[in-house]
């Protein structure tokens, strides 16, 4: 969680993952794509964020058609943000929207556990 002035927010998800995890998400969503789409739908309007950088091009040895999944592989990093506005964080219920919050980002930690869960049971 970040809380400045005007900026604050929580995020989940992977921050540039070693080569091996990057490389096994990108092959996840070209051989899965809806499953990697409902994980987007499940998220609730949260987008991946840039945040780690995106690659101008698909990463090398990639050559996906679909558009969408294109955009989702050049990513380096699978993080998702809710933002809060600044009045939320002295509400006495901020802990419950903290929590709702990390609910709604959930999908994405889950779908980035059993791929990693998988490439150590290799």
């Amino acid at each position: 969680m970040s809380a400045s002035p005007d900026n604050c927010f929580t995020v989940a998800g992977f921050w540039q993952p070693d080569k091996a995890l990057l490389g096994a998400f990108r092959d996840a969503i070209v051989e899965s794509p809806d499953r990697f789409r409902t994980v987007m739908s499940d998220l609730g309007g949260l987008e991946l964020l840039e945040y780690g950088g995106m690659l101008k091009r698909q990463p090398r040895g990639y050559a996906v058609e679909d558009e969408e999944v294109a955009e989702y592989i050049r990513h380096k990093s699978f993080i998702v943000s809710v933002p809060f506005p600044d009045e939320k964080l002295m509400d006495p219920d901020f802990t419950g929207a903290l929590i709702e919050a990390a609910s709604q980002m959930r999908p994405m930690l889950t779908w980035g556990w059993e791929i990693q869960d998988s490439l150590k049971s290799k």
